[in-house]
Parts: C-alpha cells; sequence; structure tokens
C-alpha cells in the first residue's frame, strides 16, 4: 500500500511539472522514480550470502530472553565458534556475549564473530550462579534470580513512655 502511494503521488506530480523542472527533480533525486528499489534494498542484502551471517558477517539475530521463576535465560547463535572463543561477562546487569573464530582453508579465509549484549535488572540478579551452556551453535546462559525472603507477619510490642524511663 505504501509502495502504491508513492508511485500515484510521483505519476500526480509529473503531469503537473513542466519538461525542464522534471528533469531537474530526476537529476535531484535519482531514487525518486524508482521507490521499490530503494525500499528493497535491505531484504537484498540480507539475502546475499556475503553480506548474510552465512557469509560470516556479524550475525543480526538478537538473543532470546525468557524469565522463568528462578531465572532469566538467555539464547545466543553461536553457529562455527568453539566453546573456547566464547567469552561470557556480566557487569551492572549487562551481560554480554563475544565469539570469534578464523580459519583457512585451500586459501581461503573464513572469520566469524559474534557480540550481543542483553541488559537485565541488576538488583534482581545472582551474579554468582550464571552458568553457561554450549550445544551445536546454541548457547543457553542461566542467570538466577535472587530469592527474596518471604515476609512473615510479625508482632510489635507497644510499650508506654514511662516504661521506657525507668
Amino acid at each position: 500500500a505504501e509502495r502504491a502511494h508513492l508511485d500515484a503521488s510521483t505519476h500526480s506530480s509529473e503531469s503537473t511539472t513542466s519538461s525542464a523542472s522534471s528533469s531537474l527533480t530526476m537529476m535531484m533525486s535519482p531514487f525518486r522514480y524508482h521507490p521499490s528499489h530503494v525500499l528493497d534494498f535491505p531484504r537484498f542484502m540480507m539475502s546475499d550470502p556475503f553480506f548474510s551471517s552465512q557469509g560470516g558477517a556479524i550475525e543480526a539475530q538478537m538473543p532470546e530472553m525468557r524469565e522463568t521463576d528462578n531465572a532469566y535465560q538467555i539464547q545466543v547463535s553461536c553457529p562455527g565458534i568453539n566453546p573456547e572463543d566464547i567469552q561470557v561477562t556480566i557487569h551492572a546487569g549487562r551481560l554480554v556475549v563475544k565469539g570469534e573464530t578464523k580459519s583457512s582453508r585451500d586459501g581461503w579465509e573464513s572469520h566469524r564473530r559474534v557480540e550481543k549484549s542483553v541488559q537485565l535488572p541488576e538488583s534482581a540478579i545472582d551474579t554468582t550462579g550464571v552458568e553457561a551452556i554450549n550445544e551445536h551453535g546454541m548457547l543457553l546462559i542461566s542467570v538466577p534470580k535472587i530469592r527474596l525472603q518471604t515476609p512473615t507477619p510479625r508482632s510489635i510490642p507497644v510499650k508506654t513512655a514511662a516504661a521506657l524511663k525507668q
């Protein structure tokens, strides 16, 4: 619908302008007459193996995160990166995953890199119990929540001022 609107507005302005001003407008805005090509460019880039994550570029996926009663679970895709080449750090509630690998075969060099971060509620996590497990290129990180004690009702005795003076 947006493309149709762009094309319609382009054609209506063409009919009201002179030939000279139309040429000038086209020179000043080369994408004006091809808005669909401009809008399709990001899709073209991601479909090309050179620019996609399969071609060795930085992977564009966001980490998946879910919350359970006891922990935050974060899943990060790290295909082709050995577990010993992955660093997981947590500081001030920010969990950072970095991984990098380089290899060469038959004269071709390959480079893969992953860097993802997730902000967690700093006051609600136990950083001493964080675990990371890599299984077939998927890194699963579990960040335990701090277990708050359930408040129990407590009776407070009321004293008199005279009792405090003695």
